[in-house]
């Protein structure tokens, strides 16, 4: 079914795929390149050292997020270190503008019962919709993987909605496919779990309702921990054998790692506080009246998350009241259907009081077309002319509506991160102590291949007593080496307790700025010593 359909339809596969790339490629050029602080955080530098095979030098480089699965970056890494920033900023645009076709397809698969042209009209505005929402856009040739990693869940869900096809065969090798891409991008992305999940929520409804047999559900579940298995388990079982924790540091008061506080460690900043964000977060987002918007570090305005809860609710009202009380021959919605609202319900609520950041829920954001074509379809069962014509209204009105923002850009240059000062702060065998939380990863690269950087502030809470304090204290009182620190320019009086919480103190009048790109703040490093030296 899906072979004939890619086929058949091949053209407007490879339309939908340009049109997409166009709208990515347009939306980086008028912003600019990407210097997001996740980027100089860990983004580059994680990627470096996995490359490199030289992960195990640095302590707590860039914070909690040191101990993320680096592999994905790796990519973006080598098209940043070999490619002018505006080539390779161009081909992060292009991979996420290949979430297009799929949605085009998944269009195509749900609007299955209308003509050629009408089906057409309503696929190619659901991705409209779904390709210009606010935080998918200011990810646009960025090297936050979220808009990319979509990719395998839309095509998971492409998979399994053809297997449930009422004219397909529910076979194994479709649900395995399927899992085994949700998986992928589970064990790359551990946010993408989500997904994973709420895929199995909603095939387990259609188990419940006799939609689908436990066999294909087992190929799915299956498949899926094999995925995770192949490209995060790996990186899991090095945690546990390094640390004692397979997902450190975080959950380590599960665990009880000896090198990270016994607490859950993690980010609570943006997740839902009280039942009632379920409704108010989608009402914030759709008028753009907080700054920043709740779930992000960035003010947008968007409406897609608004226009979906009640779509959703109102679906699953209107597919309960005509099963019970209409006397019409109306068609029961189709699995495929019933398999994405769940989704949607499932994927919002589980994001809302895990994380609550917007980044991490794009793939909603990406089917907010499809949905909302879902719904249409069910409320207009009746009169299913009608649903080309509200897909161009909902085109309308989410375009018009909307208002991206995007996070931290600057103007394209000769190269990525302009990096000038390091030599006059470089010598053999110097320890680098980050003592902030501000992030300077990127800078790795700049300084002797023999430096070794240990942070002893930031996000990761340690104590010179705790197992990671221990290593950073080895690593500062090994013989024959320089101290320096490296944060922000001039050193706060914050950064300078940190410092001497492992007995260091600044030597006056010895510190030097460093020329970056990233605007957020100035970076320096000073010459520190032991105090009772």
């Amino acid at each position: 079914m899906l072979a004939d359909l890619l086929h058949t339809r091949r053209f407007d596969v490879a339309l939908a795929g340009l049109g997409g790339s166009l709208i990515t490629l347009l939306f980086n050029a008028l912003c600019g390149q990407d210097m997001n602080w996740d980027l100089a955080n860990y983004h580059f530098v994680s990627a470096h050292l996995f490359w490199n095979a030289d992960y195990g030098r640095h302590i707590a480089l860039s914070q909690l997020q040191t101990w993320i699965n680096p592999v994905i970056y790796v990519p973006y890494y080598l098209a940043i270190g070999h490619l002018p920033p505006i080539v390779a900023s161009c081909i992060f645009a292009i991979a996420a503008g290949m979430n297009a076709p799929v949605i085009f397809l998944l269009a195509e698969k749900i609007g299955w019962r209308l003509e050629f042209w009408p089906r057409r009209l309503v696929a190619f505005g659901s991705v409209a919709v779904g390709m210009t929402g606010a935080i998918f856009l200011g990810e646009a040739g960025t090297t936050f993987v979220d808009n990319v990693l979509s990719i395998p869940v839309l095509a998971a869900l492409l998979i399994c909605i053809d297997a449930l096809d009422p004219i397909a065969k529910q076979n194994c090798r479709s649900f395995l496919a399927a899992g085994l891409l949700l998986g992928l991008a589970s064990g790359l992305k551990l946010t993408f779990v989500i997904f994973a999940i709420t895929a199995a929520i909603g095939l387990a409804v259609l188990i419940a309702i006799r939609r689908l047999g436990i066999v294909p559900f087992l190929c799915f579940a299956l498949a899926g921990a094999l995925g995770y298995l192949l490209t995060g388990g790996w990186w899991a079982f090095w945690l546990w054998h390094e640390y004692g924790n397979p997902i450190f540091p975080l959950l380590n008061n599960v665990f009880h790692s000896p090198f990270a506080p016994e607490i859950p460690l993690n980010d609570t900043r943006f997740m839902a506080k009280r039942w009632f964000d379920f409704v108010a977060f989608p009402y914030h987002w759709m008028i753009g009246d907080l700054t920043p918007s709740p779930g992000a570090e960035i003010t947008i305005r968007d409406p897609r998350y608004a226009i979906l809860s009640i779509s959703s609710i109102a679906f699953i009202g209107s597919a309960l009241l005509r099963r019970r009380f209409s006397s019409e021959k109306l068609d029961a919605p189709a699995s495929g259907d019933i398999l994405l609202v769940i989704f949607f319900l499932a994927s919002y609520s589980i994001w809302l009081v895990t994380f609550g950041i917007l980044r991490y829920a794009v793939v909603l954001e990406l089917l907010s077309g499809v949905l909302m074509i879902v719904a249409a379809s069910e409320l207009l069962a009746s009169r299913p002319t009608f649903l080309p014509a509200t897909a161009l209204v909902l085109a309308a009105i989410t375009l018009v509506a909307t208002r991206p923002s995007h996070w931290d850009r600057v103007r394209f240059t000769a190269d990525w991160f302009g990096v000038s000062g390091t030599e006059a702060i470089s010598s053999a065998q110097t320890v680098y102590v980050l003592p902030g939380g501000e992030p300077v990863g990127y800078l790795l690269p700049f300084f002797p291949s023999d430096s070794v950087f240990v942070r002893v502030g930031g996000n990761m809470p340690f104590t010179p007593a705790s197992g990671l304090g221990k290593r950073v204290d080895s690593v500062l009182h090994r013989q024959n080496v320089s101290l320096r620190s490296l944060g922000e320019f001039p050193m706060t009086e914050q950064e300078k307790v940190a410092l001497r919480g492992f007995g260091l103190e600044v030597i006056d009048n010895s510190c030097r700025q460093i020329q970056t790109k990233f605007k957020l703040f100035q970076v320096g490093s000073c010459k520190v010593q032991f105090g009772n030296s």
